[in-house]
């Protein structure tokens, strides 16, 4: 009776045992599950980080293009200029021409009926002051 019951509580001390082991697995269980949930955060991080900087990448892509249109905003006020310069030298061509022209004009007048241009006239009034 002794045997059986000395017999009974070994049986009890390994089922105690069994019983410590099975909640040792289950604290090394909640220990991975621990760790893979702060994986997961990590990798959520990451991503988070990631989209960040395909954000800032985006906003780089949209500020180059935004320098590209001013730059294409300048470019078109160079031609302008450049047309408005064109125009001024034009004009300044058909200025000397009218003025060759006029030159030529009083020089034949000069020559032919002995006409004194206009500015002769003054240049004689004022040398007899």
């Amino acid at each position: 009776m002794a045997a059986l019951l000395l017999a009974t509580m070994m049986v009890m001390v390994l089922m105690a045992a069994l019983l410590l082991a099975t909640m040792m697995v289950m604290v090394l269980m909640a220990a991975l599950l621990l760790t893979t949930m702060m994986v997961m955060v990590l990798m959520a991080a990451l991503l988070l980080t990631t989209m960040m900087v395909m954000v800032l990448i985006a906003t780089l892509l949209f500020t180059t293009m935004m320098v590209m249109v001013l730059m294409a905003a300048l470019l078109f006020t160079t031609m302008m200029v450049m047309v408005l310069m064109a125009a001024l030298l034009l004009t300044t061509m058909m200025v000397m021409v009218a003025n060759a022209a006029f030159s030529f004009t009083t020089i034949s007048l000069r020559r032919h009926r002995n006409i004194t241009p206009f500015y002769s006239i003054c240049y004689q009034y004022m040398k007899s002051k």
